[in-house]
């Protein structure tokens, strides 16, 4: 064997050598943490079984005893301390003591003691331990054992300290502990069983190990050299074939590509073309030709189609173009078709790559028609700022009007609002179509009516509105509202049907300050309040009408609130009989106390609930009050009947009989003892529906009176029509029977009236006795006002009615 091959034979000799020996390091290591391990544990378990056996030795009373020296008898004291010493030298350990706790301080109470140190300190029982570890304090607190590793002048040590308690409840420590030379002494013991094991497989082992390992590095060698030969060849075989691999997908893909841009060419739905520098057509595909109108012939260019300006107009933007170094570029383009047909194309052009030799260059273009694109953008810009139907502008097309010419004049216009009454009638009636042709007619005479310069625009349903810069003063702004107005005078004539419609008309004069927005919204709010007032009417807008709406939706959001937390409180005012004073019945009335701590008058926030949806839930509320309080008074006062007010909304909807049937009926109240007041306007909105609802209820008992009688459209018809049975003459004819003679004299036919038509009359506001003398001469039996009772809560109804259960009434 050559030297050549020797050396790396030792070498690997050498390497396996070590591996081996750190495996058997690590060998070691493992065992002798596990068997360190055990030994530890083993320490603890003799521990804890020596410090469960500890209160074995002693009396079970000992600990009772123990609470200071002297008490425990010296014989008593050796014979613990013999017993302790002979248990610790069985159990291997150093030292087992128990402890007591006396004022905060740790006593000995049966220590182990040598007899060198019991001759020395004469008695070790109720001996101060002053240095006692910490944790030993921690455990007599807690109750939780605790193993302790310390140490003192005599060495170090392990422990375990656990808390007893005698069967007298004295609790006491039981500390016992070994020293970390046994410790150690027990770890030596197993120091050699690993070593020697790894000794033995040492031996074993590395003998056979050796003679392998030599036996079989010449067929490694062998092996190596061979598999190198062959990663060689394999690896020349895979570059040849990945090459010819490769040729062949290049070529492949290449014919595919192409076969895909050919049929892109030709079907692309995008016209294609390619160009020279004189705009001649190199190539085209069959979309360009669709869209230019044209047919494939030799020597077509891009001068035939446009004009003769097309094609100047793309070349100045090519050469800008390159001027500029950009390598394509986008553009609308307007050209003319070869029939003549305008179109616009949305075309983007490119310079081709130049090769060498090339004299022309080449541009590419793609482009599509956006014609009808570009129409429906216009018609779509159209709509966003006009009415469909009419073609006026809308609010945001008379916005942007508004901003133009503001920014031209350098000042707002004077805008004019008009707001079209009973509209919503005729759509309801005969429907939309209807509706819509009145609509058409109106804006065509609203046009008409119009003065150059000014604006006419659709706000929404059935608002217009007017801007004119050039009326600046109040009395040519009255002039054009009314010039407004004059549209609705003739009747509208549609399928042979002719109506008639009327308007209010608000007015915002121009201001130096304020938005756009702000301008439109007043002149609205002008019209809203002129609408809510009477027909025809012209009223400009003023910052108190502002503050006013502000205050209404306030109001609003106050009286949502309200109803929700049930915040209101019923009151009753007696009707009595006017030639004697008796008491027939009683009116409830609301009274509410809003947020701002001031009350709210029912003449602000019941027109409120009735415009803004809240009438039916808070005349739910109100009636199912009502009906609680009326109860009770009513157990007090018997023969008396209830005057309910019920608004015209729930007529208008259709839910006056079951509110009532809910709110009234079922809670106890039988309709026999109520009145129901009835405003005309509740007659006259819809009469057949109204009357159906009042003769269904007076067959239930109910009795129907018609409130604030000769203020409205006072008609006998109603009286004739209609199952009334009381008329309320309203309080401002009353006021004024002493110094009107109109007055007198019409409450002396309302009474004559009602004597024909056997009707009970009550006349409210009754306030003063001339008053009542002056009535009581007509002939009117009931009276209802200040100067008999004003409206009171239930308890003081109660005593001012005299009842005899006022005391027992829960009120």
């Amino acid at each position: 064997m050559t030297v050549q091959l020797v050396r790396p034979r030792f070498k690997w000799i050498t390497v396996s050598l070590l591996f081996f020996v750190a495996g058997v390091y690590l060998y070691y290591r493992h065992m002798w943490i596990q068997d360190r391990d055990a030994v530890l544990r083993s320490i603890d378990d003799r521990l804890a079984v020596a410090a469960d056996l500890v209160p074995l030795l002693l009396s079970p009373d000992f600990h009772d005893r123990a609470v200071a020296p002297g008490s425990i008898a010296l014989e008593e004291e050796l014979l613990n301390r013999q017993r302790i010493n002979e248990f610790v030298g069985i159990q291997g350990l150093r030292y087992a003591q128990t402890l007591v706790r006396s004022g905060g301080r740790f006593y000995f109470s049966a220590p182990t003691v040598s007899k060198k140190e019991a001759r020395e300190r004469g008695s070790w029982y109720f001996y101060p331990y002053d240095d006692i570890p910490e944790p030993l304090a921690r455990v007599y607190d807690s109750g939780q054992a605790s193993y302790l590793s310390y140490e003192d002048q005599w060495g170090e040590y392990r422990s375990l300290c656990k808390r007893f308690s005698s069967p007298g409840g004295v609790p006491y420590l039981v500390l016992v502990d070994v020293g970390k030379g046994t410790v150690r002494h027990l770890l030596a013991q197993t120091f050699f069983k690993p070593l020697l094991s790894a000794l033995y497989i040492l031996l074993i082992m590395s003998p056979l190990g050796c003679i392998l390992w030599v036996m079989g590095l010449d067929l490694r060698d062998a092996n190596a050299r061979l598999e190198a030969a062959n990663a060689g060849l394999s690896k020349r075989l895979d570059a040849q074939r990945d090459w010819l691999f490769d040729v062949e997908s290049a070529i492949r893909e290449g014919q595919d590509r192409l076969e895909q841009v050919q049929e892109l060419h030709q079907n692309s739905l995008a016209g294609l073309l390619t160009f020279d520098g004189e705009g001649r057509i190199t190539e085209i595909n069959q979309a360009a030709l669709d869209i230019l109108g044209a047919e494939h012939r030799e020597g077509i260019s891009l001068a035939d189609f446009g004009g003769p300006f097309f094609w100047d107009r793309l070349s100045r933007r090519i050469q800008n173009a390159e001027i500029e170094n950009e390598d394509s570029f986008s553009e609308e383009i307007g050209i003319h078709k070869m029939d003549g047909t305008p179109s616009i194309l949305l075309m983007r052009v490119g310079m081709a790559p130049r090769e060498e030799g090339d004299v022309q260059p080449l541009y590419y273009a793609s482009f599509v028609d956006i014609s009808e694109l570009k129409s429906s953008q216009e018609q779509l810009s159209f709509m966003a700022c006009h009415d469909v139907l009419t073609g006026l502008l809308n609010r945001s097309g008379l916005r942007q009007v508004l901003a133009d010419k503001a920014e031209l004049y350098g000042r707002s216009p004077t805008v004019f609002v008009l707001a079209v009454r009973d509209f919503k009638r005729i759509n309801a009636a005969l429907g939309v179509s209807t509706g819509d042709s009145v609509l058409v007619e109106l804006t065509r005479r609203l046009r008409g009516t119009m003065a150059p310069n000014e604006e006419l625009a659709r706000l929404g349903g059935m608002e217009f509105a007017v801007v004119s810069f050039d009326v600046v003063d109040s009395e040519e702004s009255e002039a054009a509202a009314h010039r407004l107005l004059s549209a609705l005078e003739e009747p509208f004539l549609v399928d042979d049907r002719k109506f008639m419609l009327s308007g209010s008309v608000g007015i915002m004069m121009p201001r130096d300050n304020g938005t756009i927005d702000e301008t439109i919204s007043g002149a609205a709010l002008a019209a809203a309040e002129a609408k809510r007032r009477e027909r025809n009417c012209v009223l400009f807008f003023s910052d108190r009408l502002r503050t006013r709406n502000v205050n209404s939706i306030e109001m609003e959001n106050w009286l949502r609130d309200a109803i929700f937390q049930e915040s209101f409180r019923i009151v009753f005012q007696p009707i009595v009989e006017i030639r004697n004073r008796r008491v027939r019945g009683v009116e409830a009335l609301v009274r509410w106390v809003g947020p701002n701590g001031r009350p709210m008058s029912p003449e602000d926030f019941i027109p409120m609930a009735e415009e803004t949806g809240m009438m039916q839930s808070l005349s739910a509320l109100l009636f199912r009050l009502t009906a609680q309080e009326f109860l009770k008074l009513q157990r007090a006062v018997p023969d008396i009947y209830l005057s309910l007010n019920v608004s015209p909304v729930l007529f208008r909807d259709n839910l006056v009989e079951s509110m009532l049937r809910d709110f009234i009926e079922k809670r106890g109240v039988s309709p026999s003892d109520v009145l129901l007041e009835i405003t005309e306007t509740a007659l006259i909105a819809d009469m057949e529906n109204c009357r159906g609802a009042l003769v269904r209820l007076t067959d239930k008992g109910y009795t129907m009176a018609i409130d604030d009688f000769g203020v409205g459209n006072s008609s006998i018809s109603y009286l004739q029509n209609f199952p009334v049975r009381k008329l309320k003459i309203d309080k401002s004819f009353v006021q004024r029977i002493g110094s009107h003679e109109e007055d007198w004299t019409l409450i002396r036919a309302i009474l004559r009236m009602s004597e024909v038509l056997r009707v009970d009359v009550v006349a409210e506001g009754v306030e003063t006795e001339e008053q009542e003398r002056l009535l009581g001469e007509l002939g009117c039996p009931l009276g209802q006002g200040y100067l008999y009772y004003r409206p009171m809560d239930l308890e003081t109804c109660l005593k001012a009615l005299g009842a005899r259960e006022a005391g027992d009434t829960d009120v």
